[in-house]
């Protein structure tokens, strides 16, 4: 299989990098590269992520970065800084609020491979808050047949589980795989998945939970992208009519 990076931008994660880290950790994969990258949090994630590298002994797996943030809701400033200083082949973004189950990184790597697929994307299982806890709920899924299905869906709206995606890092090194956050903020990775199409790379759905597990919780950047939606900032109209314009539809 291709070496792997696996990238974790955190901004204010605190209650939640612990149990992200040592997920990411403890993968039946036996070799992979972690790439932990803090844009200026203002609580204690980096302090709590340095300590549990220390105590954990993980400095010759974990490597630590910090970038400016000044991109809201958006991930490309700490995802630029770890690619700037990654060596795998295929790479993909965790946040720093989920986890992922101990077989996730090898099942993602084992289809993809196995597809022969550019890029692959998985359901995701989320929890949700339920006032003692969180609790299970659903899986989300994207279903399509191929690249022509996937043009047609993405008109509806967004049919990638985003922290799902696993991406060959010659994509990035060419150019294709970037985030327009200037432009479209947290509603860049929408964007980069129209530009995927438009050259003809396939984002492959596995149509089953290849083991990632979504938190949802009130401060996330998801929420912050509604609320620039009620304020009329709707970045995914912005960006279909764009595409309209680029597939002459």
């Amino acid at each position: 299989m291709p070496s792997l990076t696996v990238i974790i931008p955190c901004f204010n994660a605190e209650k939640y990098i612990e149990q992200c880290l040592v997920s990411v950790v403890n993968q039946t994969l036996p070799k992979y590269e972690i790439i932990f990258v803090d844009n200026e949090s203002t609580d204690d994630s980096l302090q709590k992520v340095e300590n549990l590298v220390k105590n954990l002994r993980l400095e010759k797996h974990v490597k630590i970065f910090t970038a400016p943030n000044t991109k809201p809701y958006s991930w490309d400033e700490p995802v630029y800084k770890a690619l700037e200083n990654s060596s795998g082949e295929v790479f993909t973004i965790i946040g720093a609020d989920d986890y992922i189950a101990p077989s996730y990184l090898e099942n993602s790597l084992v289809f993809m491979e196995g597809s022969g697929s550019r890029a692959i994307q998985s359901n995701i299982a989320t929890i949700v808050p339920n006032g003692a806890g969180f609790a299970t709920s659903k899986e989300v899924q994207h279903s399509y047949q191929d690249l022509e299905e996937f043009k047609r869906k993405l008109f509806i709206g967004c049919p990638v589980n985003t922290p799902t995606v696993f991406y060959k890092r010659e994509d990035w090194e060419s150019g294709l795989i970037e985030w327009d956050s200037d432009q479209y903020s947290g509603a860049a990775d929408y964007n980069l998945y129209f530009k995927l199409a438009d050259a003809g790379v396939f984002i492959r759905p596995a149509n089953r939970c290849l083991g990632y597990v979504y938190r949802w919780h009130s401060t996330q950047a998801t929420w912050g992208m509604v609320n620039e939606a009620k304020k009329g900032n709707v970045f995914d109209h912005k960006i279909q009519d764009y595409w309209k314009k680029q597939w002459k539809l």
